[in-house]
């Protein structure tokens, strides 16, 4: 699969005139992470001119069997090197998800010389200067100063006291909306942990996704105990509530507004979540 995604990207690239640059970067390209077959692909275009690349529907001359497509303004630590972007999640029939983003061309070397795994694909211009290594550095997290460390404490029990707060009130749901705020800074010190531990030499992920490997086994264990309910059981059964609250929840906002609430994408996602969590019990 990922041979026909970078084909089908590469002529598209060779076959538009705008199209001045290509660059690969994302997981698939940190040589420090397990590779997995489900990793998103990650795909930055330099182009002349923003304007033909603002309407989506160039996108099913790319990816004919889109399954969702969402035009974003925000996506990942692309648009913290290079927020001036249009950027699109396309996420296919088998469920691959590719995340595409449009620069201007004469900004591509500088979106090269901050993301330290990027990979150039193409150069028609032959101008740009590739990383000599790739590497995960540029996503490492940074030593914080004093004053961002004693503002990660400030907060977290600023936030378990609005949580306990709001316990003793009986006001649940302003206690969880706390708690999230709560969960927030447990990130950010574990993290700091993790890294003070590696003297900050290693990625543990843009949402922490990579921390298991660097905790041992019984302090993963306490970090899992820090989610509300970590069982993948309750987990999965919160995620099929919620899908099935938000439904309804925006099948009366659409009618109520005059809407047309997009059933096609709520039941072929559904469905593929259904499939992966079969999958996951088999």
């Amino acid at each position: 699969m990922g041979n026909v995604i970078k084909d089908k990207v590469m002529e598209f690239a060779n076959s538009n005139e705008e199209v001045r640059s290509l660059i690969e970067t994302g997981r698939r390209q940190n040589p420090s992470i397990r590779s997995y077959e489900n990793n998103d692909y990650h795909y930055v275009f330099g182009v002349s001119d923003f304007e033909k690349f603002k309407d989506s529907h160039f996108i099913s001359t790319l990816f004919d069997d889109c399954l969702m497509l969402q035009k974003s303004d925000k996506l990942s630590y692309t648009n913290k090197i290079n927020p001036n972007n249009v950027s699109y999640t396309i996420v296919l029939n088998d469920i691959t998800k590719i995340r595409i983003f449009f620069i201007k061309d004469n900004t591509v070397q500088d979106y090269i010389n901050q993301d330290s795994q990027s990979e150039i694909l193409l150069d028609k211009d032959q101008v740009l200067v590739g990383n000599i290594t790739k590497s995960d550095v540029y996503f490492r997290l940074p030593k914080p100063t004093r004053s961002e460390f004693e503002s990660i404490v400030n907060e977290m029990f600023i936030s378990a006291l609005n949580v306990a707060k709001g316990l003793y009130r009986k006001e649940e749901i302003y206690a969880i909306h706390m708690f999230a705020n709560v969960r927030e800074n447990v990130d950010k010190m574990t993290g700091h942990y993790i890294e003070s531990n590696y003297d900050y030499s290693v990625n543990i992920g843009y949402n922490y996704e990579y921390i298991k490997t660097y905790l041992q086994e019984d302090h993963y264990k306490k970090y899992l105990e820090t989610y509300p309910l970590p069982e993948l059981e309750n987990l999965w059964n919160t995620l099929f509530s919620s899908c099935e609250l938000f439904r309804k929840e925006g099948l009366s906002v659409a009618e109520a507004l005059g809407y047309e609430y997009p059933k096609r994408v709520d039941r072929d996602i559904m469905q593929k979540i259904r499939e992966i969590w079969q999958r996951a019990y088999n």
